[in-house]
């Protein structure tokens, strides 16, 4: 279940939050986390422009809670559904097995929070979820019964009958 991350590693370019992300995966400890993050030229440039001071275990534990556990459940979806198709007509069928795999992550989620607060607002934005996938289903649809009717009715201009009368 994603969401719009604001805080001072959310502002870092992808590459230095998948690196970070991947470290994290990989069980490298905070204190050298954030040495290796703040070290970075691209980190100091951030914090030097923001007037922001250095990213501390705060930070680093707001991502892990947050950025982190939403990269972590990405990685998750992607190996449920599968390879992505290069091919333009499975795209779409790609991005609603992608998106229903998030939903099943998503449960998952759900669940282990428990009652409260939290677990109705993630359940509220789990059923959002499930509309759009529903959406998405019904427009695959859609697109598919046009393409299948544009094929019935060029049919008989493609095999040089143009009225479809079989001349027998």
């Amino acid at each position: 279940m994603n969401t719009t991350r604001n805080g001072k590693i959310a502002q870092l370019p992808v590459a230095v939050r998948d690196e970070l992300n991947r470290r994290l995966d990989d069980g490298e400890s905070g204190p050298r986390l954030l040495a290796w993050l703040n070290a970075l030229p691209v980190v100091q440039a951030l914090l030097d422009s923001r007037s922001w001071r250095p990213i501390n275990p705060p930070n680093l534990t707001a991502w892990r809670q947050g950025g982190y556990r939403d990269w972590r459940a990405d990685l998750e979806a992607r190996a449920l559904s599968g390879s992505v198709t290069p091919k333009a007509q499975d795209l779409s069928r790609s991005r609603v097995l992608l998106l229903a795999s998030q939903c099943f992550v998503a449960t998952n989620q759900v669940e282990a929070v428990g009652q409260g607060k939290e677990h109705w607002r993630m359940l509220r934005k789990l059923c959002g979820e499930v509309s759009r996938l529903r959406e998405m289903e019904l427009s695959l649809r859609r697109q598919s019964a046009l393409q299948q009717s544009e094929k019935t009715s060029l049919s008989p201009l493609l095999t040089g009958n143009p009225t479809g009368v079989d001349p027998e």
